[in-house]
C-alpha cells in the first residue's frame, strides 16, 4: 500500500508543467450546425503568441478570431478530455448535486494504471473491485487529468474506447465541429487532433453544462474516500477568468483552454473562450490565454457597438 500512495503523490500532485442538468451538447446543436447568423470575425489585433496556434471565440454571438487563417489540425493533449466528459454526460446524464451511479472497476482498469505509468502519463492507482461514482470519475478526469480514469469511464459508458471514439466523432460532426478528430479518450494519442477555433466551440459547450462548469471552480476533490485531488486548471482563476483544461504531451507541447464570464449592459451573462496550443510551459499558455481573453472581450464589445 505504501508504494501505491507514493505513486499517487507523484502522478497526481506533480507540477502541471510536467504534464462543471440538461444535455447541453444536444440542446445547443443549432449553435454550430445551422447557419442561423453569419460568422463575424474580429479584425482588431489580439496578442497572439508567436508559437503554435491560438483562437478566441464567443460562439453564442458567432464571433471568432484566430492567430492563423488556416484551420490547422494539431495534437491537443488533454484538451481532448473536454470532449470525453461531454460525450460521457450525453450518454450518462448527471445533474448538479448528484453523485451518479457507481462504476465498478475490473482487471482491465487496474492494468491501465501500469500502462500509463510506463508512458509517464498522469494516472490514479485503482484496484480490481474498486468502485468510483460517475461524479468522482469526472473530477479525476478534469481536475488532475487522470488518463486511466478517462479510459475506464468511457469503457463503462460506451463499452470500449473504440466505441467511444466512434460516438464522440459522430457527436462532433452533428454539432458542425468538423476539424476535430478523436482517436482516444485521454488525448495521450497524437492522432487526437483539433484546431484552436474548434476548441473554442467545444469549450463553450463545456461551460454550458452545469455539472462541468461547476468543476472549473472546484479547487479540490476527494475520490475513492482517500485521494485528495487538486485542480490543475485553476491557476488562472480570478476576475471572471476560469481555467477549463490544461494539456501536456511531447507532440502537443502545452495546451490550455480558458473562459471569461462577465455581464453585458443588459445584465446577461456572456461567455468567451480562448484556446492556446503549442506553448513551452503551462504558465506561458495560461498567461497568453488570459491576455487573449481580455483583449478579445474588449474587441468583441467594440464589434457589437458598431
Amino acid at each position: 500500500m505504501a508504494v501505491i500512495v507514493l505513486t499517487l503523490f507523484v502522478a497526481v500532485f506533480r507540477n502541471p508543467d510536467t504534464d462543471s442538468n440538461t444535455n447541453s451538447t444536444s440542446a445547443d446543436q443549432t449553435l454550430f450546425s445551422e447557419a442561423v447568423q453569419e460568422e463575424k470575425l474580429i479584425t482588431d489585433p489580439l496578442p497572439w503568441p508567436e508559437y503554435g496556434y491560438s483562437a478566441y471565440g464567443v460562439p453564442k454571438d458567432n464571433v471568432y478570431a484566430a492567430s492563423s487563417e488556416e484551420n490547422i489540425q494539431v495534437p491537443i493533449a488533454s484538451l481532448a478530455k473536454v470532449i470525453t466528459v461531454l460525450a460521457i454526460l450525453e450518454k450518462k446524464p448527471l445533474a448538479i448535486g448528484e453523485q451518479g451511479p457507481l462504476i465498478q472497476l475490473d482487471a482491465v482498469d487496474a492494468a491501465l494504471v501500469e500502462e500509463y505509468a510506463r508512458k509517464d502519463g498522469i494516472y490514479i492507482p485503482v484496484l480490481e473491485g474498486d468502485n468510483i461514482t460517475e461524479l468522482s470519475a469526472l473530477q479525476a478526469i478534469m481536475l488532475v487529468s487522470a488518463n486511466n480514469i478517462a479510459d475506464s469511464t468511457v469503457r463503462w459508458a460506451f463499452g470500449s474506447v473504440e466505441e467511444y471514439t466512434r460516438y464522440a466523432n459522430n457527436m462532433l460532426k452533428s454539432l458542425g465541429i468538423e476539424n476535430t478528430v478523436v482517436a482516444d479518450a485521454s488525448g495521450f494519442s497524437p492522432q487526437t487532433v483539433s484546431t484552436a477555433k474548434d476548441m473554442t466551440r467545444i469549450g463553450y459547450l463545456y461551460m454550458q453544462h452545469p455539472v462541468l462548469r461547476g468543476l472549473t471552480t472546484q479547487e479540490s476533490a476527494t475520490i475513492l474516500n482517500t485521494w485528495q485531488l487538486r485542480n490543475y486548471n485553476s491557476f488562472v482563476n480570478e476576475e471572471g477568468i476560469i481555467g477549463i483544461k490544461v494539456g501536456n504531451t511531447d507532440e502537443a507541447k502545452r495546451t490550455f483552454l480558458a473562459a471569461s464570464i462577465r455581464k453585458n449592459a443588459m445584465d446577461h451573462e456572456e461567455i468567451s473562450i480562448a484556446a492556446v496550443l503549442g506553448a513551452e510551459t503551462l504558465l506561458i499558455a495560461g498567461r497568453d490565454a488570459v491576455n487573449i481573453l481580455k483583449a478579445g472581450d474588449s474587441a468583441h464589445d467594440r464589434l457589437k457597438d458598431r
